[in-house]
This record gives structure tokens, sequence and C-alpha cells, in this order.
């Protein structure tokens, strides 16, 4: 499962956001890269094994908002290939521009 949440940051920074994810809920942040169309995010893994909760959650800010790309899957289903394809084909766009 891949859920995308927006929604007003409830710390100073990603990584902020990322650490206190990781602390309750048993993971850890990872030093893997990810990047969104140009914009950096922090990486928290968890060892979830349902989909109770995210086995891995990105996050970026962007234009004031927090942007989680959250993706679980049940135990023995990989879903990094599914998060990396989602990761490299985010596009931001403007909805206000059209």
């Amino acid at each position: 499962m891949i859920k995308v949440d927006v929604g007003a940051p409830s710390a100073p920074t990603p990584q902020q956001l990322a650490e206190s994810f990781a602390n309750s809920a048993g993971g850890s942040i990872s030093s893997e890269e990810r990047i969104l169309d140009g914009s950096p995010a922090a990486v928290a893994t968890t060892p979830s094994s349902d989909l109770s909760k995210p086995q891995t959650m990105i996050i970026v800010y962007r234009e004031g908002k927090a942007y989680l790309l959250m993706a679980s899957a049940v135990q023995g289903n990989d879903i990094n290939d599914a998060i990396s394809q989602v990761c490299l084909s985010w596009k931001w766009t403007n909805p206000s521009a059209q």
C-alpha cells in the first residue's frame, strides 16, 4: 500500500518529523538519500510487517506543507522497488497555473 498525506508540518524540519515518527514506531532514520523532483527528503523506516503502520515514510516540506509518502506491505513483500519508482517519477505541479 502506498499513501500520500499532505498537511501542515508538525515539526520544524523534515528530518525532525522523520525522527519523531521513527522514535514512536520503533524505527530508524535511513541514511539513504531520496529526492522528489529536486526536493530532498528525510526517510524513516520501521520494522512493520503488516499494514498497521508504514515500513517507509519519506517526508518533504514544500511551500509550507509537509508531504508524507508512506508505504506498507505484509510480511514477505518487498516495497523498495515500488518506492524507488514513485520517487523517480514524482513531479510537482502547480494546479493554479492550469
